[in-house]
């Protein structure tokens, strides 16, 4: 059986849809999903890696800014 693993590369590459967190996190778990059932290894594979990095840029975006509480 095939996964589309070709589809998780360019999406990985191309990202500019997944600006929302949901979409970021549904992608790399939909990534990590098919790398398992294409039998390739998660921590190695590059579109997992890219799609990880696109998280966690989204992450930081939305992110709240902190401010120090006064002592």
């Amino acid at each position: 059986m095939l996964y589309d693993t070709h589809y998780r590369h360019n999406e990985a590459l191309s990202p500019e849809a997944l600006t929302t967190l949901p979409a970021a996190l549904h992608a790399l778990n939909a990534g990590v999903d098919d790398c398992r059932r294409a039998g390739k290894a998660i921590d190695r594979d590059a579109a997992i890696l890219l799609l990880i990095r696109n998280l966690a840029a989204v992450a930081e975006r939305n992110a709240p800014s902190c401010r120090r509480l006064p002592s």
